[in-house]
């Protein structure tokens, strides 16, 4: 804890301007104090909007490459083929190639292990919901299991490179794909994995899974934590583009973010 003393403050030298001189300085300062917390105010404020407008624009880019906005629909490209259902009410419009689909058609979709297995000192990462952030698998202060209890949680859920993790519990969200063949387990975090004849481009996917996390959030259950169960996972609506348009919306997508970053 910082201090100063009485014997340093009585020593401490000051400019001392004649009395009349002290006066029409204070009057100054009186007159131009308004001025410059009106100042601070817009510099606060600024700073603000400065900090939001990147986050809103990522939102809209999201938007509207969701949405079928983003990039033009081509003649070419085939339509999606119809799923075994459709909403009664879509929250939006979208072309007419695209379709709607639950993640169960279009997409494997696991959960982590329900239980709380043995901690080790080290062994294999058990990455739980904490640990996905900003779109990637954050293994700093992960807690480690044995083996045996990995193998065994493997058999529901095995990670492997590709996957796409989403916390289920806590902090709703926050996708990340598996960019190597770590080996770990999960706890909490629903598991996205291609089936054998994959409708979806899994960076399209990620994408999909960042825009649709708010609704989510809005929907999840829960009093002190929110959460999202697997079966609410498997029959949540998405929209499903054509995979030719898929991966230009994800080049795009990317194009516009990098862009935006680099500003």
């Amino acid at each position: 804890q910082r201090f100063v003393s009485l014997k340093y403050l009585r020593n401490f030298y000051i400019p001392v301007p004649p009395i009349e001189e002290q006066r029409r300085i204070v009057e100054c300062i009186q007159k131009l104090r308004p001025l410059v917390d009106a100042y601070q105010d817009a510099e606060k404020e600024l700073e603000s909007i400065e900090a939001y407008f990147p986050v809103k624009l990522k939102a809209s880019i999201l938007q509207e490459a969701i949405q079928g906005k983003l990039v033009p629909q081509l003649e070419s490209e085939p339509e999606v083929e119809t799923f075994s259902s459709e909403p009664d009410d879509p929250p939006f419009d979208i072309p007419d190639k695209w379709k709607w689909a639950k993640f169960r058609d279009v997409v494997d979709v696991r959960d982590g292990t329900h239980d709380t297995p043995k901690y080790q000192i080290s062994g294999v990462p058990l990455v739980t919901s904490k640990n996905l952030r900003n779109g990637t698998i954050d293994f700093n202060n992960v807690k480690y299991i044995s083996e045996e209890d990995h193998i065994e949680i493997s058999k529901r859920s095995k990670v492997e490179k590709g996957d796409i993790l989403f916390a289920m519990i806590g902090t709703v969200g926050n996708p990340a794909i598996v960019g190597n063949d770590s080996i770990f387990s999960i706890k909490n975090v629903a598991l996205f994995k291609p089936l054998y004849d994959s409708k979806l481009n899994f960076e399209f996917l990620y994408y999909l899974l960042l825009f649709a996390q708010n609704q989510m959030i809005k929907e999840s259950s829960g009093g002190v934590q929110r959460f999202v169960s697997l079966k609410y996972l498997r029959n949540f609506y998405i929209p499903v583009p054509p995979l030719g348009e898929q991966q230009r919306i994800v080049s795009r997508i990317k194009k516009l973010i990098s862009t935006l970053e680099a500003l």
